[in-house]
């Protein structure tokens, strides 16, 4: 899974849409070999996985541009609530794909875009406009279509998807308002250290012992999630967010594809309709934003 933020403009629109393509369908593969892990690990240890071995690529960084000192500087309450939210986002994320087949999951996270937006008219006193009712109304109707209330039981997969969308809306709207406060590369290691540190003390009373090649799987998803983080980054470094951002819905192909080719699910009628009015509804509300 990932989360798609907005971007400082550039000169190379092309590296930054083939940064992002490549970052979301490296993401798609991270949630795929999470979901695979899920049938025999918990989701907890899937989470701290992620931080641990997330955190071992960044240890060489953080010795070369930072200090202890320096890392303080950005223990504020703000950056703490962010790295919560992004935390929360896995978990929830995580624990969605056992529960729900890939693209679908995907497609409900892609209401974070208009779930942002709304928090920001509540908490940042930003304006509404009758394009963003309008969008909100039509990506409602695509969640509906996907998790289909009253058809059957309520899929839990869809519950813990609809809140990881939520805990990533939280997320966005923190950036906005650390917006050239907290270096990226400092708002990573806070993130992943707390993350680390509050999962490390819970993942004892959900331990399964892993063989080999989950340690090995595990080890993906750590390397693989801090790879995605710098690549979405890097990428909005390179062009307008009108542009590039739109190039981020590609990840629904690729989730949809292993989705099918590794668990057999493929997105029915209603939910893949449902996706493809996200996934369009998120893009125009991107285009709009960037211009």
């Amino acid at each position: 899974m990932t989360v798609i933020n907005k971007a400082q403009t550039g000169e190379t629109p092309l590296l930054g849409i083939a940064l992002l393509v490549f970052g979301v369908a490296l993401a798609a593969g991270t949630d795929a070999i999470a979901k695979y892990l899920g049938a025999d690990l918990t989701v907890a240890q899937i989470v701290w996985g992620r931080y641990v071995f997330g955190l071992l690529p960044l240890i060489p960084f953080i010795f070369a541009h930072m200090g202890p000192g320096e890392i303080r500087r950005y223990l504020g309450l703000l950056e703490l609530l962010r790295a919560g939210s992004m935390l929360a986002m896995a978990i929830f994320y995580f624990s969605a794909i056992q529960y729900m087949p890939l693209a679908d999951a995907l497609g409900l996270l892609f209401l974070y875009p208009l779930l942002a937006a709304g928090l920001a008219v509540l908490f940042l006193g930003e304006r509404i406009s009758a394009v963003f009712v309008g969008l909100s109304v039509i990506s409602f109707i695509g969640a509906l279509m996907v998790i289909r209330p009253g058809y059957g039981e309520v899929n839990l997969g869809a519950i813990f998807a609809a809140l990881a969308a939520l805990a990533v809306a939280i997320s966005m709207v923190i950036n906005r308002k650390l917006a050239g406060r907290t270096p990226v590369f400092a708002g990573m290691v806070v993130a992943t250290v707390f993350g680390l540190v509050i999962s490390t003390p819970v993942v004892p009373f959900f331990w399964v012992v892993p063989n080999l090649e989950q340690w090995a799987l595990l080890a993906a998803v750590g390397f693989s999630s801090t790879l995605v983080t710098w690549m979405l980054f890097s990428a909005f470094l390179h062009g307008p967010a009108s542009v590039i951002a739109p190039f981020g819905y590609s990840e629904i192909v690729a989730a949809t594809a292993l989705g099918y080719f590794i668990f057999g699910d493929f997105p029915d009628g209603w939910a893949l309709t449902g996706i493809v009015v996200i996934c369009l509804a998120g893009i125009v509300m991107a285009m709009r934003k960037g211009g």
